[in-house]
């Protein structure tokens, strides 16, 4: 079953050689666990959207139960918050908050549109 949601990257860790699991926190599904195959090569093509602070769209199928990355878009980039690391730690720090406030399988559009703005 495929599906498109659209979302952030709220967390993200290394799975396995070469994958990642990512936290997203999404327009359609709340927050959400996404598999990505490669996504720690240099070559692989879902890096950009990947990355802590991404804002980009995922079309995603369902294995096993778990969800993973098809194809992804990069709609925006935070990557200016990495430049210093208070901005990094404050980041990090927002991205925390949310995700403990955030439910699965819950669509929160308010969190979402105050987890934008302030990394606006």
């Amino acid at each position: 079953m495929l599906c498109k949601v659209k979302g952030v990257v709220i967390r993200c860790v290394e799975y396995g050689e070469n994958d990642k699991l990512l936290t997203l926190l999404t327009h359609e599904k709340g927050k959400m666990t996404v598999c990505v195959k490669g996504a720690q090569s240099l070559r692989c093509k879902h890096m950009p959207s990947c990355e802590l602070f991404s804002y980009s769209e995922f079309e995603l199928y369902e294995r096993s139960g778990m969800y993973w990355v098809r194809e992804s878009y990069l709609c925006e980039s935070f990557f200016a918050i990495r430049r210093g690391l208070e901005s990094m730690y404050l980041g990090e720090y927002i991205c925390d908050v949310t995700s403990e406030f955030a439910l699965f399988d819950e669509p929160d559009e308010p969190l979402l549109r105050l987890f934008l703005n302030t990394m606006y």
